[in-house]
């Protein structure tokens, strides 16, 4: 298997998990990403020595902005525990493959992305064309479902000094419910964030 079979296959493994438009990027200078969807790049390694955190910050980095594309590593010789930690924290689906193609996950995000592999959606498994498909939800609406958890605590934790603040300046109209309130869904909200984290479940929290 050459470097181009490996990108081949990487990308035919992503349009059977759901990204229909999966495609290795063109030869030369690619950023870190040898595959790109619409919603999700891919980074493959197919020599070299076992894969390691800083290759993952790279196809992290290779994101910029893009923050609703979910995030593929494809590698030959395996991951380091520090890269698995990682991957884990950030929501990536690593995989390791073989020279036959044969795709083991090796993080959680990489088990969840078999799942929706095992039964296709009716355009896609029928082979219809992509205009029979469901439409695609926009950027903003992923970016909602990815990071729900952290803009609700965050807005919490924000809103409660502000809130305390505003009862103290105006004790007469002050519903002092509100700045408890607002520090109980923070408290909360920050309870179930670290709880995610360490089951290593990723922004993908909402699916357990």
């Amino acid at each position: 298997m050459s470097d181009q079979h490996a990108e081949q296959m990487a990308a035919a493994a992503m349009r059977g998990m759901g990204y229909p438009d999966a495609s290795e990027t063109p030869v030369g200078p690619d950023g870190g990403v040898d595959v790109r969807a619409a919603r999700a790049i891919a980074q493959v390694k197919f020599r070299g020595a076992q894969t390691g955190r800083p290759d993952l910050q790279r196809l992290v980095g290779a994101r910029a902005r893009e923050v609703f594309l979910d995030l593929f590593f494809f590698s030959a010789s395996g991951y380091s525990a520090k890269a698995r930690e990682y991957a884990a924290e950030m929501d990536i689906a690593l995989f390791v493959f073989d020279s036959m193609g044969r795709l083991t996950p090796s993080s959680p995000a990489a088990s969840r992305a078999l799942v929706p592999s095992a039964v296709a959606p009716p355009a896609r498994a029928a082979g219809l064309p992509a205009e029979a498909a469901p439409a695609e939800p926009s950027p903003l609406t992923l970016w909602a479902r990815r990071y729900w958890l952290e803009a609700t605590t965050l807005f919490s934790a924000v809103s409660a000094p502000l809130l305390t603040i505003d009862c103290l300046a105006n004790p007469a109209e002050a519903d002092w419910s509100l700045p408890p309130t607002a520090a109980a869904f923070a408290l909360i909200g920050a309870g179930m964030w670290r709880f995610r984290n360490v089951r290593g479940l990723g922004p993908n929290f909402r699916k357990l």
